[in-house]
């Protein structure tokens, strides 16, 4: 979604890569470049994923009956429909670098001409956002045994947040 979006806007074609944390669509965007442009392209990857929910969520209900999953088939649709939709839902989280992070960064752009204060609100409601999903989701967590790489990771995204705080609105690489 990333990719199309960004060469439909002329931003030439995009690189995709495959990390441990899923994958980055690394484009050479122009420097003077639409906030409202980044948006659409960071919204188009959630766009896609809700596309693909609705896609595995309407042929798991056509072909089993209200989201049945007796099969390989059925249980390979369900997990489908329930990646996507969290996946959408994770990388709208106001949390820089993914996507509701980028997207919040270029909203503030619309309003703010102060590229440090761009980058301090946007850092500080990443931060915000992780401290508060941590305390939300630390029983449900230790249900899924997913604690510790979850740590880890909002310890990640924290560090990266910090940076963007420290960074003064300078580009940074985050990759």
């Amino acid at each position: 979604g990333h990719a199309a979006m960004a060469k439909y806007f002329g931003w030439g074609p995009s690189r995709i890569v495959f990390w441990g944390l899923g994958g980055v669509a690394i484009n050479r965007r122009p420097l003077h470049r639409s906030p409202k442009k980044d948006m659409a392209v960071s919204l188009a990857g959630p766009a896609v994923n809700i596309v693909l929910a609705i896609v595995a969520g309407a042929v798991l209900f056509g072909t089993q009956g209200a989201f049945a999953t007796g099969t390989l088939f059925g249980e390979f649709w369900r997990l489908m429909f329930s990646l996507n939709i969290f996946w959408a839902v994770f990388n709208l989280l106001p949390i820089f670098p993914m996507d509701g992070g980028q997207t919040l960064q270029s909203a503030l752009e619309l309003r703010f001409k102060s590229k440090a204060k761009v980058a301090r609100y946007t850092g500080i409601t990443g931060i915000v956002t992780i401290i508060v999903a941590l305390f939300l989701a630390v029983g449900p967590l230790r249900l899924l045994g997913a604690g510790i790489f979850t740590v880890i990771l909002a310890l990640y995204f924290i560090y990266l947040n910090y940076q963007l705080i420290q960074s003064k609105g300078r580009p940074m690489q985050w990759y």
